[in-house]
């Protein structure tokens, strides 16, 4: 009977932590990167607008499939920490931007192979799409990103 109790209050207290995450209603890109580093840990980061076509370039990322973008990076050297938050305009620039990035991802994993800390910091990384709004994220804490990334709507 105890165990039946139990199993029914930890169902009860499941349901009501799952109904009452918070949600971050209409997120754009700009809000999106904000709450995002506010949660990462990289050292002297650096936040580009990929509305800049040189920035976006630099990422494989065609300009006309970005409506909004941002790319945190780590200042120090011999770091692969990057944080990459884009809304694409429809769902064919979304298939686009994904594909930039898993170049991008690519070349990360190839420039790195040779440094195990690193290496291990690519093959944590979270890469992932919601609607328009893709991410991917390279650093120590992607895993906590990803919480913060689900609550965009």
């Amino acid at each position: 009977m105890r165990k039946i109790y139990f199993a029914l209050m930890l169902t009860g207290c499941m349901l009501l932590t799952a109904c009452s995450r918070p949600t971050i209603e209409n997120t754009e890109a700009a809000e999106g990167i904000a709450l995002l580093a506010a949660g990462t840990s990289l050292a002297e980061e650096t936040v580009e607008s990929l509305s800049d076509i040189n920035i976006a370039e630099r990422y494989g990322l065609n300009p006309s499939d970005i409506e909004e973008g941002y790319v945190i990076t780590s200042s120090e050297n011999g770091k692969p920490d990057k944080i990459i938050l884009v809304k694409g305009k429809d769902r064919t620039s979304v298939e686009n931007i994904e594909k930039s990035l898993s170049n991008v991802l690519i070349n990360l994993t190839s420039t790195y192979k040779d440094y195990p800390e690193e290496s291990k910091k690519i093959e944590n990384h979270l890469f992932k799409t919601r609607d328009t709004l893709t991410l991917l994220a390279v650093c120590d804490n992607s895993k906590d990103l990803e919480e913060v990334f689900n609550s965009f709507t």
